[in-house]
């Protein structure tokens, strides 16, 4: 999991829109997320992983043990029940239990690229983060 310590910034995205739309975020929500242009930083204690997210939206720091579940907020205040597993030292599995559905966020670190595939049913997106 050491792969994923350090700054990323926000590079680009696919298909985030449809994505959103699929998870039921509201049109005016999603172009506000849009244009957040995120900055993060991951850091790693044990088995715990912190999560901090700076964007022009708000600053969400999430901390979790790997393979237990926890409570957070969506970024449109939706509360969801969220589990995430190591697959190897560059690859992670984020299942999000949703009131309206459940979203698979995998996480790789390929060179200096953190790449992002979320899965909701039938809609695919993927973020790219570039090492800061």
């Amino acid at each position: 999991m050491a792969d994923f310590v350090g700054s990323w910034k926000y590079g680009h995205s696919e298909n985030m829109e449809a994505y959103l739309k699929k998870i039921g975020v509201s049109s005016d929500m999603v172009d506000k997320i849009l244009n957040a242009k995120p900055e993060f930083t991951f850091t790693l204690e044990g088995n715990k992983m912190t999560i901090k997210m700076v964007s022009s939206l708000k600053t969400k720091i999430t901390t979790f043990t790997f393979g237990e579940e926890f409570e957070e907020e969506t970024p449109d205040g939706k509360k969801v029940m969220t589990k995430v597993t190591k697959d190897s030292e560059s690859k992670m599995t984020q299942v999000i239990k949703g009131p309206e559905c459940i979203t698979e966020v995998v996480r790789e670190v390929v060179g200096d690229k953190m790449i992002a595939t979320w899965t909701v049913g039938d809609v695919k997106a993927v973020t790219t983060l570039l090492k800061a």
